[in-house]
């Protein structure tokens, strides 16, 4: 077994060995007849049949360089509001305010936006605006302020419930009314309900924007600067006829046709009609602007009901066409 072993081991070799010979030589051979002279005709012929790809020209853009220009500018200003809030460099305003006015604003960016803002104490936010509308005119109000010196920012002093300076400045910056207006003044609730509507009605554009700051002021009770505020006390009432309504029509049809006299009595009892809720200050004139958004139901002549000799007034649409209520913040859009 040895042998038989040795010997097959020694015939292995001696094949190995011979496959190696014939390689080298076979290679030998082929490198002296012009091997690199294959594989380039080979290469040649692959990139012949290889399949073929469509090249898409990019479309040539106008003005290149200026679109560009316009496009960083835009960015880099839109941005400014996100920086300032990022890096809390802005500290009278809340980050959550900058960036919900990047929202409403970022569209007006290239426009020649005429700003006004009430209560501006140092006039860092005039600054601010000034920075993020590159062509605006900002016109700033205050009980207390300075001139800044800056070409594009006016500033006055005065109350913002002044209705006659309130026109003076609108006449002098902005003739066909303010394109945005920021309440951040007093923050009680009647001097702002007095300046909202002035403004709102005879110097903001239509869709023109009205935000008012700092409206939770109404829920502060016993403060130095807000004395219209209250604490806030939640508790709902339930009274006799919401207990017997929901005791005796539990089981009853909910068409009104179908029910008897006692029942439709009742019906108007089952459910809370009326919920109680906080309307101190600055949170009752907000709750006011909501009543305004339901002008065109409360006049509805099909659903209001009136005396019988007073004549039917017509339905009167609302003057504000959307209305954001965020914490802190509310935005109010001219119709």
């Amino acid at each position: 077994m040895r042998r038989f072993c040795a010997y097959a081991l020694k015939r292995i070799r001696i094949k190995s060995g011979r496959i190696c010979k014939f390689v080298a030589s076979a290679a030998k051979v082929l490198w002296r007849r012009g091997l690199p002279g294959f594989w380039r005709k080979y290469k040649k012929w692959k990139l012949s049949h290889r399949p073929t790809r469509i090249r898409y020209s990019r479309r040539p853009v106008p003005n290149e360089p200026r679109a560009q220009e316009l496009k960083r500018q835009k960015q880099s200003t839109g941005n400014q509001l996100i920086t300032y809030a990022q890096k809390d460099l802005f500290h009278d305003k809340p980050k959550h305010y900058l960036l919900t006015y990047k929202e409403y604003f970022a569209p007006l960016i290239e426009n020649e936006v005429k700003l006004l803002e009430l209560g501006v104490s140092t006039g860092s936010s005039l600054i601010m605006w000034r920075d993020y509308f590159p062509k605006g005119t900002i016109v700033g109000l205050d009980i207390n302020v300075s001139d800044l010196g800056e070409p594009r920012i006016h500033t006055y002093q005065g109350r913002q419930e002044d209705t006659a300076l309130l026109t003076r400045i609108a006449q002098e910056h902005a003739p066909g009314g303010f394109d945005i207006i920021i309440d951040d003044c007093a923050h009680i609730g009647e001097l702002a309900r007095t300046s909202f509507w002035h403004l709102f009605e005879h110097h903001l554009k239509p869709g023109g924007i009205y935000a008012i700051e700092d409206w939770g002021t109404g829920y502060m009770d016993n403060h130095i600067y807000y004395p219209d505020g209250h604490t806030y006390r939640l508790g709902e009432k339930e009274t006799a006829m919401h207990w017997l309504a929901n005791r005796m029509l539990k089981q009853s049809p909910v068409e009104w046709p179908h029910l008897n006299p006692l029942q439709r009595l009742l019906r108007r009892h089952q459910y809370t009609r009326r919920f109680r809720g906080h309307d101190y200050g600055m949170v009752g004139f907000v709750k006011q602007l909501v009543d305004e958004c339901g002008m065109s139901d409360i006049t509805n002549p099909d659903y209001a009901s009136r005396h019988p000799r007073i004549p039917p007034t017509p339905q009167i649409p609302s003057k504000i066409s959307r209305m954001l209520v965020v914490p802190g913040l509310v935005i109010v859009s001219k119709v």
